[in-house]
This record gives C-alpha cells, structure tokens and sequence, in this order.
C-alpha cells in the first residue's frame, strides 16, 4: 500500500543547497527502488501523483458516467460573482491540488472545501490571487468513497452530524463526529465499471 513517501531530511548537512541536494536524491534513490519493484500497487506512485489534480478527477467522473456539479475553474471575480448569483448563492470553493505539501509532516496543511458567503466576493485580489475550482454546492445525504482494486468495488459512506461547519467537508471534522458505514455500490453502476 502507498500513500505517502515520509524521507529522512538530511537535518545534519548544514549547508542549505547541498541539504536539499541531499533530500532530493534520498527520494530519487527510495522512488527509483520501489518503482523498480515487480510488485501490485495499491496506488502505484504514478497513479497517486496523478489523482492529487482534481480537474482530472472531474474530468475522469465524467467519462465513467458519473453526474458532477456544475463546475468553473478561474481566477477571474466577475466571472466568480456570476457564478454565485447564477447558482442562488450556493457555492462552494476548492483548491485544484487541496494541499500543501512540505518535507516535515507538522508543515503540511489541507485547505478543504468552503462554502462561499456574499461577503467573500469582496476581495477581488484574494480572488483573483489563484484559480480555483468553484461548484455549484449540492445538498448531501453523506459522503461515498469507492475504492476499485481490479474487479473488485469497496465503498464506505461517511457523515458527520449535518449541524456543524464540517458536514461540507468530512475531512475537516473531528474523527471522534465521523461515522463510517460499508456501503453497497449500486449493482449496474458496478457492472459498467467491470465491463469497461
């Protein structure tokens, strides 16, 4: 199973760029090993670099059939204030990549889904400081992930309690407000998924 790479930092080299030449190829010698591994991946690390994009994620939902919210991706203000008064003031904001990554794990941070308030149309700089993908928000029954590994489909749902700030984004609850249930995929979608 790969999910995330953790690698050494080379903390006792002094000099910064010979530092970082150092943690460079610390990870060029792990990823160069394990790729040249003849082993099943569960991601293979290609695959999980690539389902970091979410634009492909939308793009790739959509040519398995499956329905998206209706969806920009900009930095542009006006167009961003269309958006939310086209949708009746129900939108939502995420990051294309959703999180910054950085060597030590205690600087990592995600930035989850928001949802989008008049208020925060004011700003057209912060705006337009870097595109964005904006949805039209949709109300939920709870969350589904699906995992495929080969023919085989493993769902779970999960929800968070509809009250509080974090039923948009599970991610962002607290892990004791999760709950998380097995999840039957409906059979014809299961099907078409086999048969492709």
């Amino acid at each position: 199973l790969y999910r995330h790479l953790h690698l050494p930092q080379a903390e006792h080299i002094e000099n910064p760029e010979a530092r970082e030449l150092a943690r460079s190829e610390l990870r060029a010698t792990l990823e160069g090993a394990l790729l040249g591994l003849d082993a099943h991946w569960l991601n293979h690390p290609y695959a999980n670099r690539l389902a970091r994009h979410k634009p492909l994620q939308l793009a790739l939902a959509v040519r398995e059939g499956l329905t998206v919210p209706e969806t920009e991706i900009t930095d542009d203000p006006d167009q961003i204030r269309d958006l939310y008064r086209a949708w009746g003031g129900r939108m939502v904001a995420k990051l294309a990549g959703g999180q910054l990554t950085a060597e030590e794990r205690d600087a990592q941070y995600a930035v989850y889904t928001t949802v989008i308030e008049k208020a925060d149309l004011a700003d057209a700089a912060s705006l337009s400081a870097c595109p964005a993908i904006y949805q039209r928000r949709v109300e939920k029954a709870f969350d589904l992930r699906v995992t495929v590994v080969g023919e085989r489909i493993f769902a779970c749902g999960i929800e968070v309690p509809a009250s509080t700030a974090t039923s948009v984004d599970w991610r962002a609850a607290h892990r004791d407000a999760v709950s998380i249930f097995e999840y039957e995929v409906d059979p014809d979608l299961a099907r078409h998924r086999s048969a492709r």
